[in-house]
């Protein structure tokens, strides 16, 4: 069976777990949406992971660097419901 990051039934990853992707757009979805902890490994790396099942514990694996620095505010102004353009935000 093909295992893809992003098919959720595939259960490759659970809020927590650490995990070695290299695959930049998998990172940002195991960190954010599964709440899994994983940094862009290269490919040596994240292969060296799996043959060993341990990755090293830097970077988005520590507490420490999984809180947020910087804290964007955004009161949008609202459309008409029939024309809004919901999938993008309108900046002036």
């Amino acid at each position: 069976m093909f295992l893809h990051p992003y098919n959720i039934y595939d259960n490759l990853a659970s809020f927590g777990d650490h995990v070695a992707w290299s695959e930049s757009s998998a990172i940002s979805y195991a960190n954010s949406v599964i709440g899994a902890r994983t940094n862009r490994e290269g490919g040596p790396g994240a292969l060296s992971a799996a043959l060993i099942g341990k990755t090293p514990n830097y970077g988005f694996h520590l507490d420490e660097n999984r809180r947020p620095v910087i804290l964007i505010e955004v009161e949008p102004e609202l459309y008409d419901s029939i024309t809004a353009p919901w999938d993008i935000l309108w900046v002036r």
